[in-house]
């Protein structure tokens, strides 16, 4: 159970989880589907009632239920001024009625955490298929809620709180969408796991399409847009894209690594490319997913010199932060 150690100190956040298991599938799969098992447990409580998967589990060290979102909680704080209280213990939401609705839905994270838990349980699934043969059957019936929300409301998500809402929300985020297509992508993978071949196929051809057209409406020129909407100077790390040359499904073009790589490149500054064309900072957890795109060793190294410069460089001595401006190599946060 991992803890977040800035926000509000949520504990087995899966947008926490899912930057951190590159490692874990490197060295102990077994820890993945660990990080997994919670999530997959609360989200069964009946005071989770929403068809899209949770946030986390509780505030560390109490696992206690989902505490992000909880309006009025944040709200009574708010108006008696003292913000909310760092060592505040949260109530037992677990063990709560479907009718006791503790949370907000505006500020839940949807497509974000469908994508991610998908993603995930795809991936452990090509790693140890044996092994998930047996595990899936218990929780296919939450994959398939979960991609039928990304399915309905995933190529063109409405505005929505993302793990990279530091700039402000977005509506008709693309890197948002590309996330959603490879969780319909995991799904296919999943049904194949299990022996369901023709409506894997049919899961398969249904992410294509949606790549073709997100492919379609986002790029202008050299690259893909922010938002479906945004100007043709927009622009951001499309790193959810990395699952499309780690599950070998090829539904985006090899052009479309191309061109972004290379323009990721051409807006680098001097400790690495921003998160989006909004801010001169980035995320060094995205940025090195964007480089693991490329198919150039060279193009690694690069993003990962200039990500090595700002450790050694940076006038802030805190442990490595994962939230940096690229221009001045100081901590943004976390």
């Amino acid at each position: 159970l991992s803890k977040e150690c800035f926000s509000n100190g949520c504990i087995g956040t899966v947008d926490v989880t899912y930057p951190s298991t590159p490692m874990f599938f490197c060295y102990n799969p077994e820890l993945v589907r660990g990080m997994l098992r919670p999530i997959l447990k609360f989200a069964r409580m009946s005071v989770w009632t929403f068809d899209f998967a949770p946030h986390d589990v509780g505030r560390y060290p109490y696992a206690a239920g989902q505490v992000y979102g909880l309006q009025p909680h944040q709200k009574a704080f708010a108006d008696v001024g003292t913000g909310e209280e760092p060592g505040y213990v949260f109530p037992l939401f677990y063990l709560m009625p479907e009718n006791a609705v503790p949370y907000c839905l505006n500020n839940q994270m949807p497509v974000e955490e469908c994508g991610n838990m998908l993603i995930l349980a795809a991936q452990l699934a090509r790693m140890e298929p044996e092994t998930e043969r047996q595990n899936l059957p218990e929780h296919m019936d939450l994959y398939r809620k979960w991609v039928r929300y990304l399915l309905a409301y995933g190529l063109d998500p409405g505005e929505q709180l993302c793990t990279d809402d530091f700039a402000g929300h977005l509506a008709h985020n693309v890197n948002l969408s590309i996330k959603a297509i490879m969780g319909v992508e995991a799904f296919a993978i999943l049904l194949e796991t299990i022996g369901e071949k023709e409506e894997a196929e049919v899961c398969h051809r249904k992410a294509s399409e949606m790549a073709e057209e997100v492919y379609s409406r986002a790029t202008c020129g050299n690259h893909t847009k922010l938002t479906f909407d945004g100007d043709t100077e927009s622009w951001s790390l499309k790193y959810n894209a990395v699952w499309d040359r780690l599950f070998g499904s090829s539904l985006f073009p090899e052009q479309f690594y191309r061109d972004e790589i290379a323009y990721y490149g051409e807006k680098q500054n001097r400790f690495g490319t921003p998160l989006d064309s909004r801010n001169t900072y980035t995320k060094s957890d995205w940025l090195m997913w964007s480089a693991a795109m490329s198919e150039n060793r060279d193009t690694i190294s690069e993003f990962a010199a200039r990500m090595r410069d700002f450790l050694r460089m940076s006038p802030d001595r805190v442990p490595f932060t994962d939230w940096y401006e690229t221009d001045t190599a100081r901590e943004k946060g976390m």
